[in-house]
């Protein structure tokens, strides 16, 4: 994921300095059935219409079908334990 955001926030020319909690939450929680495709559009996507250096995922983009408080992909959040949180 970081490998994502640094990418497309490069790209756009934006600086992110931080994940939303609730964005880590939701996040890892998601089944992920596109895979790393899916993942990956979702975080350019994201990029593009950031407006602050907090990086949010609008919620409506996902699938309902994850459980909340089930960490479906813990993978996810290791990297970002190293950022700010806001």
């Amino acid at each position: 994921m970081e490998y994502f955001l640094d990418r497309y926030a490069s790209k756009a020319g934006k600086k992110i300095r931080g994940i939303s909690t609730k964005t880590l939450e939701l996040l890892q929680a998601y089944r992920w059935p596109g895979n790393i495709r899916e993942l990956q559009n979702v975080i350019e996507r994201s990029v593009i219409v950031c407006e602050t250096e907090t990086f949010s995922v609008d919620e409506s983009w996902l699938a309902q079908e994850s459980v909340p408080g089930e960490p479906a992909s813990p993978a996810l959040g290791r990297s970002w334990r190293r950022r700010r949180r806001t």
